[in-house]
């Protein structure tokens, strides 16, 4: 049995919380999905606590790193508190539910009997799914990030795309990317590893990052 495995989290105040996210964003200057998480979590922070209210912020001993249920709630509150683009807010809200991304409209012929054009509607949904493991005898925290692309017509989805994975939550989504990585934190340095992915190859991952950066960077 690893350590901290009865008690795994503890809370700090949000003085001794803020200081310690500033030192880890300190040491890790190339961004990720946990920095950007952190960044969040920072402002929001610093947003509701004062002299007259201190908020006790739950950390998790095994990673390093506030809980990361924690990160999850304060990524929603964020919206809350500050402008957000449209994508921001689809990031944000992909830690805790399937989140809009984007919406597309062509013109298709596949799936019909007759083959006639017809428009199709695809939504572009995003995931991300936070848990706590142990790799390689450290304990990580694994971020998996999915996206789904979204039609009432299966045939289409099954035609375009030579990866699908249909989600079990939802009907008519099937997943066409896959990517998970670990992370640990040893001494406030994010130590990543393991990364591993799957996508379609009809699916723009460039274009992705891309507008995944650009929200990111807003905060």
């Amino acid at each position: 049995m690893l350590q901290n495995d009865i008690q795994p989290t503890e809370f700090l105040s949000y003085q001794e919380s803020i200081e310690k996210i500033k030192d880890i964003l300190a040491a890790n200057k190339d961004p990720n999905i946990i920095t950007f998480l952190l960044r969040a979590q920072l402002k929001v922070l610093k947003y509701l606590n004062d002299e007259n209210f201190n908020c006790l912020v739950p950390w998790d001993k095994r990673t390093g790193l506030p809980s990361h249920p924690s990160m999850a709630a304060d990524a929603q509150k964020y919206m809350n508190f500050y402008q957000c683009s449209d994508d921001l807010k689809s990031v944000l809200n992909s830690f805790l539910c399937w989140s809009l991304f984007a919406r597309e409209e062509l013109i298709c012929c596949c799936g019909g009997s007759l083959l006639k054009p017809r428009k199709v509607s695809l939504d572009i949904m995003l995931n991300h799914v936070l848990r706590v493991e142990v790799i390689d005898g450290d304990y990580c925290l694994v971020v998996k990030q999915l996206v789904g692309a979204g039609c009432s017509n299966k045939g289409h989805l099954k035609n375009h795309y030579n990866f699908g994975k249909m989600s079990q939550l939802i009907d008519n989504l099937s997943i066409i990317f896959i990517a998970e990585i670990c992370l640990n934190l040893k001494s406030s340095k994010i130590d990543s590893r393991l990364p591993a992915s799957q996508k379609a190859d009809q699916f723009n991952l460039e274009e992705f990052e891309r507008r995944i950066a650009l929200a990111t960077d807003e905060i």
